[in-house]
């Protein structure tokens, strides 16, 4: 597949063949997009991925990830978002949601997702003194909590 400059837009001559129902052809030009450095080629195509295949989790996790390395921090919140929706106690997804969260001063909806983790772990391990919520998971909790002046919710003794 040949992607070219035209200007300031990027073509590719694949990507007005593909059948707009296949999302696999979108997600194989995306990747190509992005390890080619086209970002914004390779959003478009992971959206039309997911826009073809809702639950492709992939498609999600890559742009979101593209996104949070262009420094779209927005979109990739939303994306992240979205994986946490069909997965809302995952905490790879939430430790990256946590840095957009942290950067874009969303500190009350991080500390909601992390304290609503830490219950759900706690419930399913509750005689483990380690589980899959680690320490640095409950320091970034106690460090939220004390950036939103709720001290007491940092303290274990409380």
């Amino acid at each position: 597949m040949k992607i070219w400059n035209k200007g300031r837009r990027r073509f590719s001559l694949g990507l007005w063949r593909l059948t707009f129902d296949n999302a696999d052809e979108w997600d194989r030009l995306a990747r190509q997009s992005r390890e080619r450095g086209y970002n914004q080629q390779a959003l478009y195509c992971y959206r039309k991925v997911y826009s073809l295949d809702s639950t492709s989790v992939d498609a999600l996790w890559d742009r979101a990830s593209l996104e949070m390395e262009i420094r779209e921090l927005r979109t990739a919140r939303n994306a992240f978002t979205a994986i946490i929706k069909r997965f809302p106690h995952d905490l790879t997804v939430l430790r990256e949601l946590h840095t957009i969260l942290v950067e874009l001063s969303e500190l009350p909806n991080c500390a909601d997702l992390l304290q609503a983790t830490f219950e759900h772990y706690q419930y399913i391990y509750p005689t483990l003194s380690e589980t899959i919520f680690t320490q640095l998971d409950l320091l970034l909790l106690a460090d939220l909590y004390n950036a939103l002046g709720e001290h007491k919710k940092s303290s274990p003794d409380d």
